[in-house]
């Protein structure tokens, strides 16, 4: 599902894949522009989410006004419900801890969802290694190809000039 609220210079959009929930806060949030991101905000979390992602990628400005706006989203979000924030610029960023506003929240996990987390981080763990295997099999094969185009150019070069390889 997604949804979509444009006021500009400001544009709000959510996205559901599950139970995770993505909001994207692009433009300048001031002001005049935080009942848009008040409003998808709470549409978004009128369905339940176990995790809620705030994506400040394309922000550009934010006054000390949006940053509450932001403040209040993350407060918005189920008991639980970690809060994480992605993709904040360096001026962003600098004015959320100037006005000390805290985004991120840790979730936490019942006794019902202990075994269920720590599969899911089994899971990650083997995807991880089998990357890592793969990235050094095809280091491994670009060495092997870079020595054989290596040799190659060598014997090139020794039939050019008329010698042998064994000649000195």
């Amino acid at each position: 599902m997604h949804t979509s609220v444009t006021l500009p210079p400001l544009t709000v959009t959510s996205t559901r894949e599950g139970r995770v929930c993505v909001l994207g806060v692009s433009g300048e949030l001031d002001i005049a522009t935080t009942p848009a991101l008040t409003q998808q905000a709470a549409a978004a979390l009128r369905l339940p989410a176990e995790r809620l992602i705030i994506d400040l990628s394309g922000l550009r400005f934010i006054d000390c006004c949006g940053a509450r706006a932001l403040a209040a989203v993350t407060r918005g979000a189920p008991p639980g419900c970690p809060v994480l924030v992605r993709g904040a610029g360096r001026r962003v960023c600098r004015i959320l801890d100037l006005l000390d506003v805290p985004l991120e929240r840790h979730g936490t996990v019942t006794l019902e969802r202990v075994e269920w987390v720590l599969l899911e981080s089994q899971v990650l763990v083997s995807w991880a290694q089998e990357a890592c295997a793969t990235s050094r099999a095809l280091v491994a094969r670009s060495r092997q190809a870079r020595g054989r185009q290596a040799a190659r150019r060598g014997s090139t070069q020794l039939a050019v000039s008329g010698r042998s390889p064994g000649a000195a």
